[in-house]
């Protein structure tokens, strides 16, 4: 994946703290915010509109 530019991030226990303690989305995009959020990447590519609801 690297090849063309994707990097697959693990699922830690730190992201897993962040998105437990975040309400504003359903848990699963809560991973992938918490995601973003702790490796400093600030934009998604969603056809998800839940995620106008937080700054990405």
């Amino acid at each position: 994946m690297e090849k063309i530019g994707i990097t697959i991030l693990p699922l830690t226990q730190e992201v897993l703290n962040f998105a437990m303690g975040f309400e504003k989305l359903k848990f699963e995009d809560t991973i992938h915010y918490a995601t973003m959020k702790l490796n400093s990447i600030d934009t998604i590519l969603s056809n998800d509109s839940d995620f106008s609801k937080v700054d990405v």
